[in-house]
């Protein structure tokens, strides 16, 4: 853990409203970054809860900058997909994936948001569980009680699938080919495994994503999974960029696209320490949604981390907030909604 002095900084520096908040700490092998904002951002920000500004770093805080936060609105079908690996000075204005910064205009996206730590499984964790349980490293065996979002989900009534590319088999258990088991983290939660119909009906190969899209028999939640190629891990930002166009521009075409539908693309970690909240030290990540019911363009430059993402889901589907997700220092997704009508 950093020192207070460390965590003031941090802080200090995630508050500064800029287009293109970068940080360095490129790792080996990622491609360059070339400055190359998107056209005409709409800037929005929700306040930051009180104990994270000091009297010194406290912005001036304009109707412009900092709009009142709306209510998260009513989420029909939700799409979630997570990627290795790349801070978010790496991923915005990246000329390599030009279909990422489309999307950064066409969408909203959130400028101040902190995975919660290294190396990647607690991030996942994070993600659907509000919590890391204490783990710090990549696990094959460290499973869970639960409960998780998928159990929630189910509770209200709701379906879900995860769709996992290079699994063999349906609920697969082992880290093979491309297929890395930690990227998966549904299966490590007792409320699944202890019902092997049930995980083999919802954590299933990628494939079967398009059979239900093509069909129209896509649930409420719908995870995907990519490989550790595809998703950024084992090969360069480009190769995730083509991956998501496929993907992401066939949803935004099929029915399964409803005026209440969000996409949600994000990095499950950064290459640097950046955090914020008291909560999340994993480095700074980019997020691109995608949403009828979002402003076009929008930029949120509100605090917010792993947590914040799975209280913003709940909120929208109307369910009790896990772990972490109910502490005060999580900032819901607010700002960046469209008025209502």
């Amino acid at each position: 853990m950093r020192s207070t002095l460390q965590r003031s900084a941090v802080t200090v520096l995630a508050l500064s409203v800029t287009l293109l908040p970068g940080l360095s700490g490129c790792r080996a092998g990622d491609p360059p970054v070339e400055a190359q904002a998107p056209a005409a951002p709409q800037v929005l920000s929700s306040p930051a809860p009180a104990e994270l500004l000091s009297p010194a770093a406290s912005p001036s805080l304009t109707p412009e900058s900092s709009p009142t936060p709306r209510p998260v609105p009513a989420l029909g079908r939700v799409f979630i997909i997570v990627l290795e690996n790349r801070e978010f000075s790496q991923v915005v204005g990246n000329a390599t994936a030009p279909n990422l910064q489309r999307w950064i205009g066409e969408g909203g996206s959130l400028t101040e948001y902190y995975a919660v730590d290294h190396p990647s499984f607690p991030n996942y964790l994070a993600l659907i569980a509000g919590d890391t349980f204490g783990i710090d490293y990549n696990c094959e065996d460290c499973y869970q009680p639960g409960p998780m979002l998928a159990d929630q989900v189910e509770a209200s009534g709701r379906d879900w699938r995860a769709y996992v590319e290079g699994m063999p088999e349906p609920c697969f258990d082992q880290t093979v080919g491309n297929y890395a088991k930690r990227h998966n983290p549904f299966v490590y939660f007792e409320t699944l495994r202890r019902d092997p119909d049930r995980c083999q009906a919802k954590v299933v190969p990628f494939p079967a994503f398009w059979d239900d899209l093509n069909s129209n028999r896509l649930p409420d939640l719908v995870w995907l999974i990519p490989d550790i190629c595809n998703g950024g891990h084992d090969c360069a930002l480009s190769v995730s960029d083509a991956w998501l166009a496929e993907v992401v521009e066939a949803i935004r075409r099929s029915t399964a696209y409803s005026p209440d539908a969000l996409i949600a693309i994000l990095w499950e970690e950064g290459a640097s320490d950046g955090g914020c909240c008291g909560l999340a030290e994993g480095g700074k990540v980019a997020v691109i949604l995608l949403s009828p019911l979002l402003a076009p363009g929008a930029q949120d430059h509100t605090l917010y981390t792993h947590y914040s993402l799975l209280k913003t889901l709940e909120a929208g589907w109307g369910l009790d907030y896990l772990g972490h997700a109910a502490d005060p220092e999580t900032a819901l997704i607010e700002a960046i909604w469209r008025a209502a009508p």
